[in-house]
């Protein structure tokens, strides 16, 4: 059977490593473009009426409402047998709807620290978080550099071990079966704040919080800490040193965040060099771009270990982890400049 479009579409970004395909309606064309390690890449056009259809169908997969044009929508879809899940984000512009599908393996939780490309002294760092039994962690950095894969892969650590893993997501990526999955709704005003309150009833050992953005999930997320509860949490912020001042200005106080913060992790996400070419527009692995694939780097701060904060330099740990991979040939200075400029 003939697959449609995008599932043309799809299939050539799973089989190029794809992880965003993004369709943005311009004023006479809309142009598509791969989000491939972390850059986009032009890759093909359609005409208007290209685009309507297109938009009409997507909407349709993904459970939307076809005949509202004006408002924010979001949806998902299975793909391959469910070997993969698709994730749709709609959002009106001034020359239609951009569309951005995500696209998510199924069988990614099953990656280990090593296949991640952590250092095995960043990764015992990272292993020694489960062991405290209560407690607020921070995981750092921007958005897609690997935080919840990161988070993830140190929950699969925690199976069988008798635990209550509550994990709060806007929307939820991956599907983890060691582990009780809430969805965020802000339409119909389940939002972090109110979800996370609740699920101090539910008896957790661990509750993920998939983003701090807001004063009320800040200030509940240092509650549940306090209460007995280890928490982990996602803040946005170009490097760790930068958490602390970013909870306060949520409204957590230095006083607060002294007696639950345990520690913080912050990471980064590397591009790694293609190893079937030397840059050539002919390679057919990595379509000419140079790279293939990605690294994480990272670094952990642990606050009852009797370190000073303000020696907690992690950029620093993470630039100089990037330059053993270039003495190895595994990336380059190009990529070194583009991370960390």
């Amino acid at each position: 059977m003939k697959k449609n479009f995008e599932d043309e579409l799809i299939s050539e970004g799973i089989k190029g490593n794809v992880s965003d395909i993004h369709f943005e309606p311009k004023k006479d064309k809309m142009i598509i473009r791969f989000r491939k390690d972390d850059v986009l890449y032009l890759k093909k056009e359609l005409s208007r009426e290209e685009q309507e259809a297109l938009t009409i169908r997507l909407k349709i997969r993904g459970g939307m409402d076809i005949g509202e044009r004006r408002l924010i929508q979001k949806g998902r879809f299975s793909f391959e047998n469910e070997s993969y899940s698709v994730r749709i984000s709609l959002m009106p512009t001034i020359y239609g709807e951009k569309i951005v599908l995500r696209i998510l393996k199924n069988q990614d939780l099953n990656k280990s620290f090593e296949d991640l490309g952590f250092t095995l002294e960043l990764e015992e760092k990272i292993k020694k978080i489960i062991s405290y039994p209560s407690g607020l962690f921070l995981f750092t950095g921007s958005t897609g550099s690997g935080k919840t894969t990161t988070q993830m892969t140190l929950l699969k650590l925690m199976k069988n071990k008798g635990k209550n893993i509550l994990i709060i997501e806007e929307p939820v990526e991956y599907f983890l079966e060691e582990a009780n999955q809430i969805e965020v709704d802000r339409e119909r005003g389940f939002d972090y704040g109110i979800i996370l309150r609740e699920s101090l009833r539910q008896d957790p050992d661990l509750i993920v919080i998939g983003e701090i953005r807001d004063t009320e999930t800040a200030r509940t997320a240092v509650r549940a800490a306090g209460t007995g509860h280890l928490v982990f949490a996602t803040l946005h912020t170009e490097s760790g040193k930068d958490a602390i001042g970013r909870l306060e200005d949520l409204g957590v106080s230095s006083k607060e965040l002294e007696m639950v913060l345990k520690g913080i992790m912050s990471q980064r996400l590397i591009r790694k060099k293609c190893k079937n070419c030397k840059r050539s527009n002919e390679c057919i692995v990595c379509g000419g771009t140079g790279y293939r694939g990605r690294f994480a780097v990272g670094d952990v701060f642990f606050f009852n270990n009797g370190s000073n904060f303000q020696d907690f330099n992690d950029i620093e740990s993470m630039k100089s982890q990037v330059l053993i991979k270039i003495n190895k040939g595994e990336t380059d200075f190009d990529e070194f400049k583009r991370k960390f400029n």
